[in-house]
This record gives structure tokens, sequence and C-alpha cells, in this order.
């Protein structure tokens, strides 16, 4: 009973880890947009390289804990059907008679994410793609997709049974299996500019169990995520970015992140946000004249649980190329 017990409060803390939780979702989402919607990729510079590592402390063994990789390069294709593309979106937007100074981009990328919490661990690759249509003179217009691999596991291997032949919960386990992988196909649309952002986003538009136990459940569940950014210029130098972004999965609270960033001529960054699910962050980072990235976030949740540290930390580091 005991060990019933255990496994059924396991897996249900991991389907709501996988699908109920932001746990996932980088803090500093703004450095690694690539990784909410596929079609951010190539937003930034020529090359985008970063690394980040979140842990999150709750005074326990087995707390949450992610890395993740992002990489990043923008070609920018002219002649034949890149510049018929170029003239029609003009001309569509009305901007036929006037110089559209952007570039058409296209955007290749690949990213891995490992996740673990306990007994719980998630791995995630793929690879992004997107295309970046100038629709006036600073403002594109831009559709990305996302194929991917997510695999989830359940080491079991420190349970102790008490009696493992007549534990059905456990046996269940043992004859089908305690991982699945999925292949999933993400995709995305946004309208951007040096100025604001406006993107929607789809998690799992396809999905597809590959190998292992369907029966666990975990990540299989549909995500929408809308993100929204404009820049406030202060001066010259100084300008505040109010932030947004919004998750809906069904059956689940809609999640949403507000906050503003304070930017000092585009190198230096601060900024505070508030989430959904009771926490406060804060971030702060830099950018070097050699394109050296970092950026630290502190994570706070208000869980009620007076007894657990609940802060998480997170470190990004990166390089941007012209």
């Amino acid at each position: 009973m005991t060990s019933r017990l255990y496994i059924a409060v396991l897996l249900m803390a991991v389907t709501l880890q996988g699908k109920g939780q932001s746990d996932r979702l980088p803090v500093q989402y703004f450095l690694t947009p690539s990784l909410v919607n596929p079609a951010l990729s190539g937003k930034g510079n020529n090359i985008e390289l970063r690394v980040g590592y979140r842990h999150r402390v709750i005074g326990i063994d087995g707390s949450p804990a992610t890395y993740f990789f992002n990489g990043e390069k923008t070609y920018f294709p002219q002649g034949g059907i890149a510049d018929r593309l170029r003239r029609k979106m003009a001309e569509w937007t009305g901007h036929q008679n006037t110089e559209v100074s952007g570039l058409l981009k296209v955007d290749v990328g690949a990213f891995a994410i490992r996740s673990e919490q306990g007994a719980f661990q998630h791995l995630e690759a793929g690879f992004n793609t997107a295309i970046h249509v100038p629709v006036g003179s600073r403002s594109f217009l831009s559709l990305g997709i996302s194929p991917r691999i997510r695999n989830n596991r359940i080491d079991l291997s420190d349970l102790v049974v008490r009696d493992a032949a007549m534990d059905q919960s456990y046996q269940s386990l043992l004859l089908n299996g305690t991982s699945n992988t999925y292949f999933n196909i993400n995709s995305g649309f946004s309208f951007h500019s040096g100025e604001f952002l406006i993107a929607y986003g789809i998690d799992k538009l396809a999905n597809a169990l590959v190998s292992g136990n369907e029966d666990l459940a975990i990540d299989d569940a549909v995500e929408h995520r809308f993100m929204g950014s404009y820049s406030l210029l202060i001066n010259p130098d100084m300008e505040l970015i109010p932030t947004a972004l919004i998750r809906i999965i069904s059956a689940f609270p809609v999640f949403y992140d507000a906050g503003v960033r304070w930017r000092y001529k585009r190198n230096i960054w601060a900024g505070l946000s508030y989430r959904s699910n009771k926490t406060l962050l804060g971030s702060l980072g830099f950018t070097t004249n050699h394109g050296i990235v970092f950026g630290y976030s502190y994570q706070h949740r208000s869980a009620g649980l007076d007894d657990f540290n609940n802060g998480s930390h997170e470190v990004v580091l990166g390089l941007s190329i012209e």
C-alpha cells in the first residue's frame, strides 16, 4: 500500500510538472526566445549561442534543475524567390513605393533541454527554423517550425517495495516501462521590430508516441503561448521594456508572466516580473562589446511552505556575433 501511494503521488507530481508548471520555461526568455516560440529564432544577431542552468532550491533532495543549450545561425538569401517574396510582401503591406530596408532572413538552429526533479527526468532536443519577411522599413513578419524529440523517464531504482510481487502499481511500471518518447512539432508566428514584439506559438501542434509507456501520460498537452513587448525610449541611452507571456493549457489555470525590464545602451539590463503561480522574479545582465552575454535571475515562489527555501537561480551565458 505504501509503495502504491508513493507511485501514485510521484506520477501525479510528474504529470503536473510536465503539463501545468512553468519550470522548463526560461526565466530570462528574452535571451532565448526561440525556446518559447520557434518563429523568434533569428530575431537577434547573425550567430547566437546560449547555455543556461537553473536550480530550484526547496530544501530537500531531488530539487528541480534544468540545463539548456541553444544555437542559431541567420542567413540572408537574395535574388530569385527571396526578392519576389520581398516585393510581394511590400505590395501587400502598402510599402511598394517606399524603401523596405530589411532583408529577408532565414534562421536555423538547434537546442537541447534537460530537466530533473527527484525521480523524474526530461530530455528534449530538436531544431528550429524560421523565415523573417520584411513588411516595412524596420518590421518583420516571421513564421517558425520546430521538430523535436521529448523523452520522459522515472527512475525507480531507489524505490523500496515491501511486496514487489503483489504490488500491482509497481508491477505495471515494470511491465509497461518507466519512460516514453514523443515526436513533437511546434510552430508559431510573430510580428516584430527592434521596438516591439507580438507573437503566438503552439507547443505540440503534432504529437506522436514513438516508444514507451503511454499510460504515464506525461507532457502530452497542447500549449498555446502568447508573447508581447514594447520598448519605451526614456532618452537616447535608456529604455523601459514592458513584457508579457501567457500560456494556456486545457484543464489548467492560465499561466502568465508580466514584468518590465530597464535597459541601458542595449547592453546592460535589469528587470522585475511576476508570474501567476505566485512567483516574483528579478534579473540582471549585460552584453560586452565583444558579444559575450551574461544573465542572472532569481525567483522566489510563495508556496506557503515555511520549512522550505523556495527560491530558484538561473544563469545564462552566451555569445552574439553580428
